[in-house]
């Protein structure tokens, strides 16, 4: 079992301090026929609260399959990183890496 978690970003200016760094979630949750007849039925674009409670509903998904990911077994899961791209400067200091995370199980086949 492998599923990408996310892509991390980190620019770095020429003296190596940290210039910005950003986390962008790829997790994709789908939610399955039990949560989608809990959702609630929207009449038009004006029923807002239907629209926001379904939305936040869907969202919640994804906070738990994080929290899932977050309590799981050390022993039979792990989360990986993958460097994807590091540029450098003329210098050949770090000027922008962008790291893979996935959460996957341990390969016990070493």
């Amino acid at each position: 079992m492998k599923q990408e978690v996310g892509i991390v970003t980190i620019s770095y200016l020429k003296d190596g301090r940290v210039e910005s760094a950003n986390f962008v979630p790829t997790m994709n949750i789908k939610a399955d026929k039990n949560v989608i007849n809990n959702l609630k039925k929207v009449e038009n674009s004006a029923d807002t609260e239907s629209l926001v409670h379904n939305a936040q509903s869907v969202f919640a998904l994804w906070f738990n399959k994080a929290n899932e990911i977050e309590e799981a077994d050390r022993f039979e899961y792990e989360i990986a990183s993958e460097t994807i791209e590091c540029e450098k400067y003329e210098d050949g200091k770090v000027k922008k890496c962008v790291i893979k995370f996935t959460y996957q199980t341990i390969n016990t086949n070493n």
